[in-house]
């Protein structure tokens, strides 16, 4: 067959000629393969669901890779939990008084826009400048918002420090799932592509802890307690490691984003520290079903019915993870830990945290062993079955207001196993290379603005049908959540992005 003795020479020619020969060879080899059959799918997914036998030092890469990556996430969580500790002192500092409610509204609220505008902006940023190069970037917005925050002088510049750090979160939030999911091997994808969550809740963690410092109520004879403007600045020290190590150390972009700009003889440089000259071959006929070579892509073309059912999913799940009540439930556990007889709310937010990372680490060493499906069920009834009993002791006395603490921790505790890192992995992974960029921004755009939604109208809604009809309202969420799942969500666990697409690809 004059396509195995292709590539029989091509490997024997590899380990003959120099580098320089090897790169001039290997772009050759590339055109003549444009005009040549593919492997039938059945060949295709044999070699796709074999575990790559990766080197040590190709472990370490793929690893250090997702850890400089997720430096972006963990100033995400940081960012997001940051302002939950020094509310006490920001408010009498700037002597916001009757008006403190309102204000401290504000600081939260711009964040999240903020994020809404940068999930936008990147799903066309990582497309034209490339993963890596967009992550970089970023990292300027992180360390410009933590300096505007740290000179903040009055309600406005703290604000608008807020919006810039809240543009890096939302670029962050779309640009670090994707790009690990782009250099993952299948099947490793899962736990990889739960580590961004992962340090989502570390940041958050972290957060609360360099509040511990912080008085518990201000003090104006005490004059400004500067620590929490160093609070907003220490943001900008991971920053600047993952700009030092994108721009230094780790200076390749990701093989799909290469191969889709026509770079391919740096596209196979790069599968080669990643997998392996011996998987090369197998690779490129995966990456290249579907690849766009430097289309511009249209947002008519987004929804072309071929990629409808991954819309569905990406933004159904994106959307429904908030309307879930995550943040709501965590924005209310201060006053279920408080009528539980726990008044330090450093302890109670720190407690929370904890769980959030405890499990989420869980999620990242069982992700691709259980699959992403059936950890979104189990995890979605666990979420109802808590949120039905919180509102069910609402109507109990107070001595069993500690059934409702453990209620919290356990839907927290279920939330961070599934729908915490599955719903960012599954958006990373459910979409055509040809169009990816640009459809995860819309749903990460959605999920940002239902998280503003919820956020804004909470109280109202919490007033209206009072606190136990908001937790069974985020119940019947779940029950959607869970109906979604089993019928639109298909398992993508050891699976390479190319065969998601084609099983995707065949619509509802």
């Amino acid at each position: 067959n004059a396509e195995y003795m292709g590539i029989v020479v091509f490997r024997l020619s590899y380990k003959r000629f120099s580098s320089e020969h090897i790169s001039a060879k290997m772009s050759i080899s590339l055109e003549k393969d444009k005009h040549r059959p593919l492997l039938a799918d059945s060949e295709a997914q044999l070699t796709s669901n074999v575990a790559p036998n990766l080197s040590r030092a190709q472990k370490v890469l793929i690893l250090s890779l997702t850890f400089t990556a997720t430096l972006g996430s963990f100033n995400f969580g940081y960012c997001m939990g940051v302002f939950n500790t020094m509310d006490k002192q920001v408010p009498g500092e700037f002597n916001w008084g009757s008006d403190t409610s309102t204000n401290k509204g504000l600081v939260v609220s711009f964040l999240n826009i903020g994020a809404v505008i940068g999930a936008v902006i990147a799903g066309k940023a990582v497309d034209f400048f490339g993963r890596r190069r967009t992550l970089q970037f970023n990292t300027i917005l992180f360390i410009v918002g933590g300096i505007i925050e740290f000179f903040a002088n009055g309600l406005w510049l703290l604000v608008f420090g807020r919006l810039v750090s809240g543009v890096g979160v939302g670029v962050v939030s779309l640009a670090a799932p994707l790009y690990i999911a782009e250099i993952a091997p299948a099947h490793l994808r899962g736990a990889l592509g739960s580590v961004p969550q992962l340090m989502v809740t570390i940041g958050i963690l972290v957060s609360y802890l360099v509040g511990l410092p912080l008085p518990s109520s201000y003090d104006p004879a005490a004059g400004d307690n500067v620590w929490w403007r160093w609070m907003f600045l220490l943001a900008a020290i991971p920053a600047a490691v993952q700009l030092a190590l994108f721009s230094f150390v780790f200076t390749f972009e990701t093989p799909r984003w290469l191969l889709s700009n026509g770079r391919d003889t740096d596209a196979i440089a790069v599968l080669n520290k990643l997998v392996g000259y011996a998987l090369v071959d197998t690779e490129l006929i995966q990456l290249r079903k579907g690849m766009n070579r430097g289309e511009n892509v249209s947002w008519k073309e987004v929804f072309h019915p071929r990629y409808r059912l991954s819309l569905v999913i990406g933004g159904g799940l994106a959307m429904l993870q908030q309307l879930m009540g995550i943040n709501a439930v965590i924005f209310f556990s201060n006053d279920i830990f408080n009528s539980s007889g726990i008044e330090n709310e450093t302890l109670m937010t720190s407690i929370v945290g904890l769980v959030n990372v405890l499990m989420t680490v869980v999620a990242v060493f069982v992700m691709d062993i259980a699959g992403r499906r059936i950890l979104l069920l189990i995890g979605t009834t666990g979420m109802c079955v808590f949120l039905i009993i919180l509102g069910v002791v609402s109507f109990l006395p107070k001595s069993f207001a500690w059934i409702s603490v453990v209620s919290v921790l356990l839907y927290i505790a279920f939330f961070a196993v599934s729908a915490g890192p599955i719903v960012w992995l599954l958006i990373s992974e459910i979409y055509s290379s040809k169009v990816r960029g640009t459809a995860m921004s819309i749903a990460t755009g959605l999920n940002w603005t239902m998280c503003i939604l919820v956020s804004q109208f909470f109280l109202m809604i919490k007033d209206a049908i009072h606190d136990y009809g908001c937790f069974w309202l985020f119940a019947a969420f779940c029950v959607a959540t869970f109906i979604f799942v089993a019928f639109l969500v298909p398992e993508t666990k050891g699976r390479s992005l190319e065969e998601i697409e084609a099983i995707l690809s065949k619509g509802l």
